[in-house]
């Protein structure tokens, strides 16, 4: 069967769209980070927020503390938009033994999906992309600007700055990528330890 006409034509190649094999995508992580999704809006919003306390004053016995007030501010949010565009044509629906339209639909969510995901990460919020986390908070990185291998003690500056800020507060979890999770789990080599 080497050749078509040394008896190749009369192999057939059985097509298992039953064991079709997805691509590897990266895993969506920011639902289960404790993400707060506004769904259901039809235009812009703004949040309100607290940006500035009141103040405490000690006094002395019937002398009025001095007046302070609170400053609102807001966040405001406009909608943003992403998609994905595939071209499936008419012969292909009708003679494909793969569920096409299935296969296209559940490929376009997933990579819509990862999209938003990435954006809520890093958006810039430029070229139409909105901000993402880490465009919004300010904070020291370990390492500097490219990192640096974590140790032990750069993971617990890491909660202990979260709650200098007073910020650890409501669902808290570790985004990171696969290497340094890696890194993290590799036993210490340093004498005395494990």
């Amino acid at each position: 069967v080497g050749t078509p006409t040394a008896g190749g034509n009369l192999v057939a190649t059985d097509l298992l769209a039953g064991s079709f094999i997805d691509a590897l995508r990266n895993a969506m992580v920011i639902d289960g980070l404790g993400a707060r999704f506004l769904t259901g809006l039809v235009g812009n919003i703004a949040i309100p927020k607290l940006t500035g306390s009141a103040s405490a004053y000690w006094v002395a016995e019937n002398t009025a503390p001095t007046e302070s007030q609170q400053t609102i501010g807001q966040v405001t949010m406009s909608p943003k938009t992403v998609g994905a565009y595939t071209d499936i044509s008419r012969r292909l629906l009708l003679q494909s033994s793969l569920d096409v339209e299935g296969m296209v639909q559940n490929d376009i969510a997933q990579i819509l999906g990862l999209a938003i995901q990435q954006a809520a990460i890093s958006g810039t919020g430029a070229s139409n992309q909105p901000s993402g986390i880490l465009t919004q908070v300010t904070a020291s990185v370990i390492g500097g600007t490219n990192g640096a291998a974590p140790t032990w003690a750069n993971i617990v500056q890491l909660e202990s700055d979260v709650a200098v800020a007073n910020a650890d507060v409501g669902t808290l979890a570790y985004l990171t990528t696969a290497k340094v999770r890696g890194t993290l789990k590799t036993p210490s080599t340093v004498s005395g330890q494990t």
